[in-house]
């Protein structure tokens, strides 16, 4: 199991708020594609699939 970031989980924790990825993005100040890239990592390091992506919204 690979290592993961405190702003990984931060993001995790703001998108489950959110459930959509251009809003959480916002929220946190970064842009959609680094969110998107810090989620797979954060998926990655635990190896759990987190999300599933319909669009912008999430399921």
């Amino acid at each position: 199991m690979e290592n993961f970031t405190f702003n990984q989980l931060r993001y995790f924790y703001k998108l489950v708020q959110t459930l959509n990825y251009r809003q959480a993005a916002e929220e946190l100040y970064i842009s959609q594609p680094v969110l998107s890239k810090q989620i797979k990592a954060l998926e990655k390091a635990i190896q759990v699939k987190l999300f599933y992506k319909t669009g912008d919204i999430l399921n």
